[in-house]
């Protein structure tokens, strides 16, 4: 993911509350706001927002229960989210997902849309 416009877009995730992943997270990004997951917008089946559902560098929002790195809950803070090598990062939520989800980007489309990317890799979901 280069950090200019790729994103991985999960399709229709419902009924889940977390989403685990190995990321390679640049510590060198091209956005000053850059996000990691972000599902605040319906984009495939409008069966409604969920609004407090994004981690980025600069917010998370009040559905993100817990962030755990490498077995480690990090409090939801950016600044220790590990950069420049593999890791496994478990995101919670307080609520189940009702619709998209996009990581290493905020919402790719819609009305909401641009900018957000995030440099680095995913080797899995």
């Amino acid at each position: 993911f280069d950090g200019v416009d790729d994103y991985l877009l999960l399709p229709m995730i419902r009924d889940v509350r977390a989403v685990s992943a190995w990321l390679w997270v640049d510590s060198f990004q091209l956005r000053a706001e850059h996000f990691l997951l972000d599902g605040r917008y319906s984009q495939t089946s409008q069966l409604g927002s969920q609004p407090e559902l994004y981690y980025s560098n600069s917010d998370a929002g009040g559905w993100i229960q817990d962030v755990i790195v490498d077995g480690v809950d990090i409090n939801r803070a950016w600044d220790r989210l590990t950069k420049n090598k593999w890791i496994h990062v478990y995101i919670s939520s307080t609520t189940a997902f009702t619709d998209d989800l996009n990581l290493f980007s905020k919402v790719a489309t819609g009305a909401n849309a641009g900018g957000g990317e995030l440099k680095g890799k995913i080797a899995s979901v």
